[in-house]
């Protein structure tokens, strides 16, 4: 049995015009798969900005919530200086009213 060569190489029992339909369909699906692998390495770098600017968010929504805790210790200061105040001005009425 005489085996057919293409370029040095066995054909295994095909055609010649089979194997070369062959070779350029794998050809392409490697071409594909170089695509794949260049989208691949776009999406990675996408992936790992955005995972450090999640990051960065985190972060400044944890210094906006230590900001929103020091207002609200401020504004419970200012309601008790009110209330103080509002006290103080109610003894000022009395005090105001007995010398009336």
């Amino acid at each position: 049995m005489e085996v057919a060569m293409v370029e040095g190489k066995s054909l295994h029992g095909i055609t010649e015009e089979l194997y070369r339909a062959i070779v350029a369909l794998v050809d392409d699906r490697v071409r594909e798969i170089r695509v794949l692998r260049s989208d691949f390495d776009r999406l990675e770098a996408a992936v790992l900005a955005l995972a450090e600017a999640q990051r960065r968010t985190e972060e400044r929504v944890n210094e906006l919530a230590e900001a929103q805790r020091q207002t609200e210790e401020r504004l419970e200061r200012l309601e008790a200086t009110v209330q103080a105040l509002a006290e103080a001005q109610r003894r000022t009425e009395e005090r105001v009213n007995e010398l009336a």
